[in-house]
């Protein structure tokens, strides 16, 4: 069936999302914010992992600052802050800052890097989901750890990793350019600059506008494509 290591994988998130959230609700103060802290560890090691994909760091660094002008220009953080306090005044979520920390966290480290794509694409023109089962686990127990620590939010994330990999799965037929090595690489790395700038917030380092950033994760695809296509990359 087209698609099932896709539906395993935010199962597994649910799955993990549901009692990390459920214990999150037992934990002392001082307990979740060691949780955090180490979080923001692992986050930094993961980030600089998914860094060293570049093949060319000026890639990475023109998409990255170009897609932060982006999201700067449009104000996507403050679009955000609206929609937290909506969400809080609306549903009743508490700590609403916490819930979308772990809504992105959670979202970038599934949603960004070579195993994703190629995974998505193997299950739906050849049937293979090995490499999405290798995914679930990892997904299975970060949800977990991070639902644990902020609650909710790592559940949010579901649906839109639905969205991303049941829509890869879907377009895996026109989505070949994104088998492309160079495409995989450079995403990857941008996508791991946005983690090491969570884990920087989460160890209290420095506090940096990781939504804003978010448009490059779109940006960085689009420069590779026109540059393969001009034979420069």
């Amino acid at each position: 069936m087209k698609g099932i290591g896709t539906f395993i994988d935010v199962g597994a998130i649910i799955l993990g999302g549901s009692l990390g959230t459920l214990v999150s609700k037992t934990l002392p103060k001082r307990i979740t914010q060691s949780v955090i802290n180490g979080l923001g560890l692992i986050s930094l090691m993961i980030g600089v992992r998914m860094t060293m994909q570049t093949h060319n760091e000026l890639i990475a660094m023109v998409g990255l600052l170009v897609g932060f002008v982006i999201g700067s220009f449009v104000k996507l953080s403050e679009k955000i802050e609206i929609l937290k306090r909506v969400v809080h005044n609306r549903l009743g979520v508490k700590n609403t800052n916490e819930a979308f920390q772990g809504f992105i966290m959670m979202s970038l480290v599934s949603c960004v890097g070579p195993v994703i794509i190629v995974g998505t694409i193997r299950d739906s023109l050849f049937g293979d989901i090995h490499l999405l089962l290798f995914k679930t686990i990892g997904d299975l127990f970060f949800s977990f750890s991070l639902a644990a620590t902020f609650g909710i939010g790592v559940l949010i994330s579901a649906p839109l990793v639905l969205l991303i990999q049941g829509g890869l799965t879907l377009l895996a037929g026109k989505l070949y350019f994104l088998l492309s090595e160079t495409v995989v690489s450079e995403l990857t790395a941008v996508g791991g600059l946005l983690v090491i700038a969570i884990g920087l917030d989460l160890i209290e380092v420095k506090k940096l506008r990781v939504i804003d950033m978010l448009p490059a994760l779109v940006v960085t695809p689009v420069i590779v494509v026109i540059l393969k296509g001009i034979g420069i990359v």
